[in-house]
């Protein structure tokens, strides 16, 4: 994995784990990235937050399949696995399976997966959550401590990214920063066997 240079103070890694320690900047965006662009792929990896993040001023991201045009991010907090979005558009939220067509800027819900009284007691608070992210052509699958909790299909051509960058981002806009750690990250690449 890759970071760049400036940021590299931020970042470090101790008895397999990788932990961002933000210092006393006002505003800090900064991330670690693969080398190479990924299609299909299955991504694992156990995260940790520390700290007391507010979602309007410190975001922990799963990127991928971006590019300078647009992106698809898995926003990640204290609750767990909270959101799917773009640069431009909300595809799901926790507990949903959406689907995206083309023309609309609003996601479909074509189904409940869990509420969040119930996504929010699979989640370990300040402790590792595990998860999973599964896509496939269209179609991402995301899970969380063994429990599938968000599923998206996007069938909108025009918008819809197949193949990019892959990391993971953070995001700070004030103080008191949140301290991420990261570990047990796995990155198995389906794109040989993939289906459009």
């Amino acid at each position: 994995m890759e970071h760049p240079n400036e940021q590299r103070k931020y970042w470090s890694i101790v008895n397999g784990v990788i932990t961002f320690k933000p210092g006393e900047e006002s505003r800090l965006s900064t991330g670690i990235w693969w080398g190479q662009p990924v299609e299909d792929f299955e991504l694992r990896f156990s995260y940790k937050l520390i700290g007391p993040p507010d979602p309007g001023s410190h975001s922990f991201s799963a990127i991928y399949r971006g590019n300078n045009l647009d992106l698809y991010s898995l926003v990640l907090g204290q609750e767990g696995i909270a959101a799917l979005k773009s640069q431009s558009r909300h595809l799901a939220s926790v507990g949903e399976r959406t689907v995206a067509k083309q023309g609309s800027e609003q996601r479909i819900m074509v189904g409940a997966l869990a509420d969040e009284k119930q996504v929010a007691s699979w989640f370990h608070r300040e402790d590792w959550n595990d998860v999973v992210i599964l896509v496939e052509g269209s179609h991402h699958v995301f899970a969380m401590n063994g429990h599938t909790i968000m599923e998206f299909t996007d069938e909108d051509a025009v918008k819809r990214i197949s193949k990019g960058d892959l990391g993971f981002s953070v995001w700070n806009r004030e103080l008191p920063f949140t301290q991420v750690q990261l570990k047990n990250i796995r990155l198995k690449s389906l794109s040989e066997k993939s289906v459009p």
